[in-house]
């Protein structure tokens, strides 16, 4: 472990060097920066003892979860079953828009084909 740390320290530190930015791909960081990634990194240290205190019967709850098997009744399922109606329901609604942005440019076309076409007509007689 001391000598991943070490390791993995080495090579932050090798950001404020030109070989070790084109060797790692790390940047240099400031000293508040490295301070503030020491204290997260101490702060897990922490939180894994306090969690390890936890009893596992708090957990009990976990058995009736089943990623397996779908339960239409479950939060989850209705939650993304709506959702999926939803954006279902908002591509159809996108693509008749579109469809209707489309045909309206055709009927655009047609009017600036026939009166280009009348222009003409002018012009020549």
């Amino acid at each position: 472990m001391i000598a991943e740390f070490g390791l993995q320290h080495l090579i932050i530190m090798s950001g404020s060097t030109s070989l070790g930015k084109a060797l790692f791909g790390v940047e240099e960081l400031m000293r508040t920066e490295q301070m503030i990634c020491w204290v997260i990194g101490a702060s897990s240290l922490v939180i894994n003892l306090v969690v390890k205190k936890i009893s596992v019967d708090k957990f009990a709850f976990i058995e009736s979860i089943n990623l397996e098997r779908s339960n239409p009744s479950e939060f989850i399922n209705v939650l993304m079953s709506w959702f999926e109606s939803q954006q279902s329901r908002m591509k159809v609604a996108i693509e008749q828009e579109q469809q209707e942005i489309e045909e309206k440019q055709e009927q655009i076309e047609d009017q600036l084909e026939g009166f280009m076409a009348n222009a003409f007509k002018n012009v020549l007689h």
